[in-house]
């Protein structure tokens, strides 16, 4: 049910219409969804623990799978290429989180979850990225959490600015962005951790330093 939704939030506003249905799609009764979803926030919530879980699988997917090449400037440049591939961010989502945090301004009670969500889906990056800074040898020189969400907040403006200009999400791999300025982002945000001097190495392994 929730997927469903989902799938359908990507495209159309959250409304009792659409709701009703997708709960004709699914034959599913008005009393079984309030037994699903108690509320509207509840729904929500659970669309964006999907979205969190869809992200991190794809996030780690890819950078379990990168390769990274000799060369240090094509190795920031290719990391980015393969970030904006694996899809941190897309139309979909850009849209449920968009709705998410508009019924939240609208209500008192229900700040705290969308908070919450948000975290969430930032740790799930974390903890990928940095693994990817790892891979790469250059660990975030800032904390981590504040890093990513530099990176986080950075590219999900790029990516709102180009859709309204137009562009196609599944061509974000071709823009500017990825190719100059994200390279450039990670870069600034890490350093490159010194290498091991062999001697040093051997004067410690037999005690004479």
């Amino acid at each position: 049910m929730a997927t469903a939704l989902r799938i359908a939030l990507s495209s159309e506003s959250l409304g009792p219409e659409l709701i009703a249905d997708v709960c004709r799609q699914l034959r599913v009764t008005p009393a079984e969804y309030r037994t699903l979803f108690r509320s509207t926030d509840d729904l929500m919530d659970v669309v964006n623990a999907q979205l969190v879980e869809e992200c991190a699988r794809r996030l780690a997917r890819v950078v379990t799978d990168f390769s990274v090449p000799a060369d240090a400037l094509e190795a920031m440049a290719a990391a980015a290429r393969m970030l904006a591939s694996a899809r941190p961010l897309d139309r979909g989502s850009i849209l449920i989180r968009a709705e998410r945090r508009l019924q939240s301004l609208r209500s008192a009670h229900t700040g705290e979850a969308v908070v919450h969500a948000e975290r969430e889906f930032q740790l799930a990056v974390e903890e990928t990225l940095v693994a990817l800074m790892d891979k790469l040898g250059r660990p975030f020189v800032w904390e981590p959490r504040l890093a990513v969400r530099v990176v986080l907040d950075t590219y999900e403006r790029s990516f709102e600015s180009w859709l309204l200009r137009g562009g196609s999400e599944a061509d974000f791999v071709a823009s500017s962005f990825v190719h100059t300025t994200l390279p450039h982002l990670l870069e600034e945000l890490s350093t490159r951790r010194p290498a091991e001097d062999p001697a040093r190495t051997e004067k410690q392994s037999t005690g004479f330093v």
